[in-house]
């Protein structure tokens, strides 16, 4: 399978560049116009309230607990790097699920 060049898939992880858009009406997952993931939150960039939803809401969006899900790169930065932990027979699914929620 061809994944996009925001998804980079490893061993029992994947990772994922992402754009976050905090102050949104709706929490939602797109792609932005360069075709980028682009997620928009409702909560504010103030003291971590935007990250702590950012892992809330993919954690539920992909049924995966809290702890599998770690900001690599740009706690302070609207451009981030997740990691994302998997068992290996759950990365597909989980992987599918991402893509199925984007419009």
């Amino acid at each position: 399978m061809n994944y996009p060049p925001w998804l980079k898939r490893e061993a029992g992880q994947f990772s994922l560049q992402l754009n976050v858009k905090p102050g949104s009406r709706q929490n939602a997952v797109k792609l932005d116009p360069a075709g980028g993931l682009q997620i928009c939150l409702q909560a504010s960039p103030q003291d971590g309230k935007a990250n702590k939803m950012l892992i809330q809401y993919l954690a539920k969006l992909l049924r995966l607990q809290q702890k599998q899900i770690v900001i690599l790169r740009g706690t302070t930065s609207r451009l981030k790097v997740l990691l994302i932990k998997t068992e290996a027979d759950e990365q597909e699914k989980t992987i599918q699920k991402l893509l199925d929620s984007l419009p």
